[in-house]
């Protein structure tokens, strides 16, 4: 596990410092033109962002093209995670696959699957520009290996968490539910 990560699961999670936290969470990432003509290469997109919503990321959902063959339809997308804590970034690829059942009108087989890794061209061609855009603004990729290294255990990182939850790198960085908002709610920002 990197350095910085360490360090922001020990200052966040550790040793929760609550204000700095919640002021981390408000922040409101600006991106560049560039970033939005990314999103706007793809089918459609959307944001996450909701007026007062206090989270740890700042999340994308982008569509790409459908491919049909006859019945047979595969559908692509991605999730986009930019964590507000330190500059790191995850990409959720997706798919899923729709065939009908034979005689059924409305049943069908479904096939999905999730990776960090892409599984189209035009997946593939929006992770290299994606990872070329954040990699400029100071950011860093991290992919399944690292988002699902456990960050407690036996050893150091087990006795600074006082609540006891345990989860992986993506679930500190890229999700709050780890974080023990009963203990700080009472507390002044």
């Amino acid at each position: 596990m990197r350095k910085d990560i360490i360090q922001c699961i020990e200052a966040f999670y550790g040793k929760p410092n609550h204000g700095r936290f919640m002021q981390l969470c408000r922040k409101n990432l600006r991106f560049k033109k560039e970033f939005y003509d990314l999103l706007n290469s793809s089918v459609a997109y959307s944001d996450s962002l909701e007026d007062g919503m206090s989270s740890v990321v700042r999340a994308f959902c982008v569509t790409f093209h459908e491919k049909k063959r006859g019945d047979f339809h595969i559908q692509y997308d991605a999730q986009l995670f930019i964590c507000k804590l330190i500059p790191v970034v995850t990409i959720r690829y997706g798919f899923n696959v729709i065939v009908p059942k034979e005689g059924k009108k409305y049943a069908c087989y479904e096939l999905s699957g999730v990776s960090s890794n892409p599984y189209c061209k035009e997946q593939k061609d929006f992770h290299e520009r994606a990872t070329n855009y954040f990699s400029k603004e100071g950011y860093r990729m991290i992919y399944d290996s690292e988002a699902e290294e456990y960050a407690v255990g036996v050893g150091w990182f087990n006795s600074i968490i006082p609540n006891k939850k345990y989860g992986c790198v993506g679930e500190f960085l890229f999700t709050d539910f780890l974080y023990d908002w009963e203990a700080h709610e009472d507390t002044d920002e």
